[in-house]
C-alpha cells in the first residue's frame, strides 16, 4: 500500500506480512576462568568483554595477565593491560605495556598499520609531564588515519602549553580536516586564534562553532573572554549571562572544559572558568576546587594553591 503526494511521488510504502516470532538467543553463560582458557584470542575477547560491560565479579586484567603470562609481547593485551593502568593513575607503569606493544608491532615494519599503542604513549607520558617525548609518540601516532584527529589535537594542547601558537595553529586545522565538529578541536582552535591575537578569525570560529552546536560550552566562554580582551565589557556580561544559564550550575560541565583549557597549559582560563562556578553555588562540588588548586599548582603558584584547597574542607 501506497501513500502518495499531490504530484504522485511516494511518500510511504507498506505492506503486511506475517512474521515468526524470531528464536529466543540463549542465555549469557559465565566466563572460565583465566587458566582455563585455551587460547590468547579468547583471553584478550573475555578481558574485553569484561570491561565493556563493567563486570562487577571479574577483573579484566586477570585475563590480559595470563594471556602475557604464555605470550609477553602479545600487542592487543599489552596495550589493554597499558590501558588498565592508565585508567588507575599507574602512568608509569602503563608506559611500560605501550613500550612492549610498540616493540612487537614495529619489529618489521617502523610504521605499524595502528597507531592506538603509540596514541596511549603519549597519553601516559604527557601524565608523566614528559612531553617532549609524548609529542614525538603523538606524531608516530598520525601515520595511521583512525588516530590523525585525537593526535593532532593532542599536539596542538602540547604546543599552546608551550606558547607555540603558531605551530598549534596548523595542527588544530590538521584534527578538523580528520573530524570538523569535534567540540575540543574547535575549542582549541579558538584559543590559539585568541593567543595569536586574531580575534576576528576567533569570532568567526566561534560564530560557526556555535551554529553546529549551541552547547559548545568552551567556544562561549572563550566569547566571553574575547569581548573581555577586546573592551566590550556590557556585551561580555551578558555573554557570560547567557552561558551561565545554558550550563545550569551544573559541576560536570564546568569541570569538564576545565580540564580541556588545563589539558594545554591554560591553567589561568581553567581556574576562571571553575570560579565562575564556585561563585555561582552557596554549596559547590568541593571537586571544583580540588580542580582549581590543581591548577593552580600546575601554575607554579604554591600559595594560591594550597589557599584554594582549603576552600574545600
Amino acid at each position: 500500500m501506497d501513500v502518495v503526494s499531490e504530484d504522485g511521488k511516494v511518500l510511504v510504502n507498506y505492506e503486511v506480512t506475517n512474521t515468526e516470532a524470531p528464536e529466543i538467543p540463549q542465555a549469557a553463560t559465565p566466563a572460565k576462568q583465566p587458566s582455563e582458557i585455551e587460547s590468547i584470542e579468547e583471553l584478550f575477547l573475555n578481558g574485553l568483554h569484561i570491561e565493556q560491560y563493567r563486570h562487577a565479579t571479574y577483573q579484566a586484567s586477570d585475563y590480559y595477565a595470563e594471556a602475557l603470562r604464555r605470550e609477553p609481547n602479545d600487542i592487543r593485551c599489552n596495550n589493554a593491560m597499558g590501558l588498565q593502568l592508565l585508567r588507575c593513575g599507574q602512568f608509569a607503569k602503563a608506559e611500560t605495556y605501550f613500550r612492549r606493544a610498540i616493540k612487537t608491532i614495529t619489529s618489521r615494519n617502523p610504521n605499524p598499520y595502528d597507531g592506538e599503542a603509540y596514541y596511549n604513549l603519549g597519553i601516559s607520558l604527557q601524565f608523566q609531564d614528559k612531553l617532549s617525548d609524548a609529542y614525538d609518540a603523538f606524531y608516530k601516532a598520525t601515520w595511521t588515519d583512525s588516530w590523525q584527529h585525537n593526535s593532532f589535537l593532542q599536539l596542538a594542547r602540547i604546543d599552546i602549553s608551550k606558547n607555540n601558537f603558531t605551530e598549534a595553529f596548523v595542527l588544530i586545522e590538521k584534527s578538523l580536516i580528520r573530524n570538523y565538529h569535534s567540540h575540543s578541536a574547535r575549542h582549541l582552535k579558538t584559543i590559539a586564534l585568541r593567543k595569536l591575537r586574531n580575534y576576528t578569525g576567533a569570532f568567526a570560529c566561534i560564530k560557526d562553532s556555535l551554529e553546529i552546536d549551541p552547547f559548545n560550552f568552551g567556544c562561549s566562554f572563550e566569547k566571553y573572554l574575547l569581548l573581555k580582551q577586546t573592551g566590550e565589557h556590557s556585551k561580555a556580561e551578558e555573554q557570560l549571562k547567557s552561558l551561565q544559564l545554558v550550563m545550569r550550575n551544573a559541576a560536570n560541565n564546568y569541570l569538564e572544559y576545565a580540564f580541556d583549557y588545563g589539558n594545554a597549559g591554560c591553567f589561568t582560563e581553567a581556574i576562571e572558568l571553575l570560579q565562575l562556578y564556585v561563585n555561582g553555588n552557596n554549596d559547590p562540588y568541593p571537586i571544583a576546587y580540588y580542580a582549581m588548586s590543581y591548577f593552580a599548582a600546575k601554575s607554579g603558584d604554591e600559595q594560591c594553591s594550597k589557599r584554594i584547597c582549603t576552600k574545600s574542607l
